[in-house]
């Protein structure tokens, strides 16, 4: 499955707060709250490769030569990981001519993996489904107050992909209500008052 671009992902506002609870009437809307908790299930994919492993740390150290460089802290990182003193390693990421740094190294593929993982994420993968729990404070009768659930609903197939990127809570009640759920109330977005211990995963 390709990885998603960070950009590709629903779009969280900055300094918000993620609320177990959310009034409706708040400055922070459930759908908010909503693409908050679909951004946290997002699995992170961490470099793999050799050249990879070189990008991210050419990236992290960007601007620093000598004893604070990249190569420096790439060949100290991997030592242990390869079983090979740092000096012993520099040769991997010469550049030049006669220069390994182009070479893919196949048999070394593990130690470059478990290096990766010390470096930020290069992407992010969505889950294949989503399991979205949650509780409400519904209107009935024009008065707030009265709790209802916790309610399960589970997205699947095409429509997990788009709920990865346009998380709604719309779809998460059309969902619930094709599932069978009771019809506690006439309108299902419009008579929720609060949304209460909003989980996914």
């Amino acid at each position: 499955m390709p990885w998603q671009e960070r950009t590709k992902m629903p779009r969280k506002a900055p300094g918000r707060t993620t609320y177990s609870g959310v009034n409706r009437s708040s400055e922070f809307s459930y759908n908010d709250v909503l693409a908050e908790k679909v951004l946290e299930a997002y699995r992170p994919v961490y470099p793999t490769t050799k050249a990879q492993v070189i990008e991210g740390y050419q990236k992290k150290y960007e601007g620093k030569l000598g004893r604070g460089g990249w190569k420096q802290a790439l060949t100290h990182d991997l030592s242990p990981i390869a079983g090979i003193k740092p000096k012993n390693l520099e040769k991997r990421f010469d550049a030049g001519p006669k220069g390994r740094i182009n070479n893919p190294e196949p048999k070394n593929k593990a130690q470059y993996v478990e290096l990766g993982r010390k470096l930020p994420p290069i992407g992010f993968i969505p889950p294949s489904s989503f399991t979205v729990t949650f509780m409400l404070d519904i209107k009935i009768s024009n008065n707030c107050g009265h709790i209802r659930g916790p309610y399960t609903v589970h997205i699947g197939g095409k429509d997990a992909e788009e709920f990865a990127k346009h998380p709604t809570f719309e779809m998460v009640m059309a969902y619930y209500f094709a599932d069978g759920g009771p019809p506690d109330y006439e309108n299902p977005v419009e008579n929720i008052c609060a949304v209460i211990q909003l989980t996914v995963s």
